[in-house]
């Protein structure tokens, strides 16, 4: 199944510049570049190449572009799919014209769990209610305790917005229940629970985050310890 965000408006991004300032040379050249035809970028990344002058072609893709994009995903080499997101994300800090939700989100069902945990990743910033329901999915499902792990970070956003009144109950109820099953499952990996507890912990009034922090905070391990100070922090106890 394949994953796609709403479409964005474009954001027009105007600089002027005054004749004391310098432009970086590689911007400059990247800027002045025409936006690669997705065929193109496709056929660089079957060849084995993903040069960041190719992987722009990959912004503000539209439904049938990422469809596209999505059945030619599985001729591309497994170490040039692990590369592509880590680009992307990169790119996108760098650029705020550049919009690569739709794209990433074609990546969440890669058989590789190193592509499905960094495309994740890479959707810090995407707040469609779509990816909430497809990451409490991986939360539950997700074979990879990488991916379940990642995926309940990712979740920390929505779960902020739900503290907030701004998502609606069924999604809502979705998100804190596969975030609060994994936190509870005495079976579920530490690393998982760990960043189940992280993201949970904006939510207030909860006794059952604090009682979570204080077992976190008794654990041997220096990382669980930083996690329960990190809750703390959150829940503002």
């Amino acid at each position: 199944m394949t994953h796609l965000p709403d479409d964005e408006d474009a954001l027009d991004h105007i600089r002027v510049f005054t004749p004391e300032e310098e432009v970086d040379p590689d911007e400059a050249e990247v800027a002045e570049e025409p936006k690669p035809a997705l065929d193109e970028v496709i056929a660089a990344l079957i060849g084995g190449e993903y040069p960041r002058s190719v992987l722009v072609g990959l912004s503000d893709l539209g439904v049938r572009d990422a469809a596209e994009l999505d059945r030619a995903w599985p001729q591309i080499d497994v170490g040039i799919r692990r590369a592509v997101p880590v680009e992307l994300s990169d790119l996108a800090e760098e650029r705020v014209d550049y919009v690569f939700h739709r794209a990433l989100a074609t990546l969440l069902d890669d058989p590789d769990p190193a592509v499905r945990q960094r495309a994740i990743a890479g959707l810090w910033e995407d707040e469609d209610l779509r990816l909430a329901s497809s990451l409490a999915t991986m939360v539950r499902d997700d074979e990879s305790e990488d991916v379940r792990a990642e995926a309940a970070r990712g979740l920390g956003k929505f779960v902020e917005r739900i503290e907030l009144g701004e998502i609606e109950s069924r999604v809502g109820e979705e998100v804190l229940g596969a975030l609060r099953d994994a936190l509870e499952d005495d079976t579920e990996s530490m690393h998982v629970r760990a960043r189940a507890l992280e993201s949970l912990s904006v939510i207030s009034d909860d006794e059952s985050m604090r009682e979570a922090i204080d077992r976190f905070y008794t654990e041997d391990e220096t990382g669980f310890r930083a996690t329960a100070i990190f809750a703390m922090g959150c829940s503002a106890d």
